[in-house]
């Protein structure tokens, strides 16, 4: 049982970079945070709050 259970274990991977160069991870991290930085304020914005109630149940 122990023998078979050595051969289910993961293959070898390649090594892989964790994080790509600093520059790219910085550039992304910015895309994000303006991304999300514009999203947040246009779902706050009051000119596109939703009415309480809907029109049907008016």
């Amino acid at each position: 049982m122990k023998r078979n259970m050595k051969d289910i274990t993961t293959p070898e991977l390649p090594v892989v970079p964790a994080l790509p160069d600093h520059e790219e991870n910085e550039a992304r991290r910015r895309a994000l945070n303006s991304y999300w930085h514009e999203r947040l304020a246009r779902e706050d914005s009051p000119s596109e709050v939703r009415p309480a109630r809907s029109p049907l149940t008016a």
